[in-house]
């Protein structure tokens, strides 16, 4: 979690202490709004009663895992699994995993490949990741970045990666803190594809794992 240190920086430094009454009412995950931004498309995810809204479809009950957030997977027709096993099973081309909490962040991890994802792999091909990061304070968005890359069991292509939205208010923040955001979220990228390529391997499709580095 040392990463996100600058962003609770960042934080402060654009919303401030906010009041109780503030506090409680961001504090609450239910009708909980995050949005996930590619370019200048933004996607709208609302968890609701235990389950996880993607602008306005459902997409099923997600899992509360106590200090790491809430988590969902889907497959390429956006059926929502908390068991990414029961998504191996039916060879889906895209696997999406999502991990939020309301009011700091939200990640959608998504894996595909036209042959089936866990098939593609274990056939040594390549298969497609893409990762979208929102970073939150206060109820709004402060940040938000993406990556993509070719992976297979040999290894990984080459990283893209850039920023999909900065807040206005950034213009105002210090330039030595904006240095640090840049590194630190080209840090962030670098360690998220090796997450990335570990859930692929160890848990979507079960593959003898790699180091990935």
């Amino acid at each position: 979690m040392k990463n996100f240190i600058i962003f609770a920086v960042l934080a402060a430094l654009l919303g401030g202490c906010a009041s109780k009454k503030d506090q409680s009412k961001i504090a609450r995950s239910e009708d909980s709004v995050l949005l996930s931004y590619d370019r200048n498309i933004s996607t709208e995810y609302r968890a609701h009663n235990g389950k996880l809204y993607k602008n306005g479809k459902v997409l099923g009950k997600y899992l509360t895992a106590p200090g790491l957030g809430m988590q969902i997977y889907t497959d390429e027709m956006e059926n929502g699994y908390i068991d990414p096993g029961a998504i191996k099973e039916h060879n889906s081309k895209k696997i999406t995993e999502i991990i939020f909490v309301p009011n700091e962040f939200l990640k959608v991890i998504s894996f595909s490949h036209n042959d089936g994802v866990c098939k593609a792999l274990s056939a040594g091909k390549y298969v497609h990741i893409k990762e979208y990061i929102t970073i939150y304070s206060r109820g709004e968005p402060i940040v938000a970045y993406s990556y993509d890359v070719l992976m297979s069991r040999k290894g990984m292509g080459k990283i893209s990666s850039r920023y999909d939205f900065v807040n206005e208010k950034l213009s105002y923040v210090d330039k030595k803190i904006l240095e640090k955001l840049n590194s630190t979220v080209a840090d962030h990228v670098k360690k998220s594809v090796v997450l990335s390529g570990a859930t692929l391997l160890g848990l979507l499709c079960r593959e003898k794992s790699k180091r990935l580095d």
